[in-house]
């Protein structure tokens, strides 16, 4: 079974470039699956990676492929300290964001249940938030794994 959550997860979560820059949860650097737990206050950037939302399988005579798309978010608090009357300071919501950007278009990323051949990305863009005080980015990946 291909658990892209899991592998992006286990992924993460050993880029000290990218956890460095997180804020923690329950000892750990806050790295979500699907959504944030509610007792969450979020202040620093977090991480939640979402369920695949393509899954497409190609057969050819001797493989098993498959297109698997999802996408990683990544929330902040938003903070007037450091800019002028309405600017939201996002910089440490950036930089998070980019430093993910940078690990997965470098990442030689194990694939439980496969062996990823190539992978697309694309963002950081915005991401909407339901809340005026939390901002946003988008990445999104495209995955093309043979299954084992």
């Amino acid at each position: 079974m291909i658990d892209v959550v899991g592998d992006l997860y286990q992924y993460l979560i050993t880029q000290s470039s990218v956890t460095n820059l997180l804020d923690s949860y329950a000892g750990s650097p806050a790295i979500f699956a699907g959504s944030v737990p509610p007792d969450h206050e979020i202040g620093l950037p977090i991480i939640v990676i979402d369920y695949p939302s393509v899954q497409d399988r190609k057969h050819t005579s001797s493989t098993i492929n498959r297109e698997i798309q999802t996408g990683i978010r990544i929330y902040a608090q938003v903070s007037f300290t450091r800019a002028g009357a309405g600017f939201h300071d996002t910089l440490p919501l950036q930089q998070a964001s980019e430093a993910i950007a940078e690990a997965m278009i470098t990442a030689q990323i194990p694939v439980s249940g496969g062996k990823l051949r190539g992978a697309k990305i694309t963002g950081p863009v915005n991401a909407p938030t339901e809340s005026t005080s939390l901002a946003g980015r988008l990445i999104k990946l495209r995955w093309n794994i043979e299954e084992n």
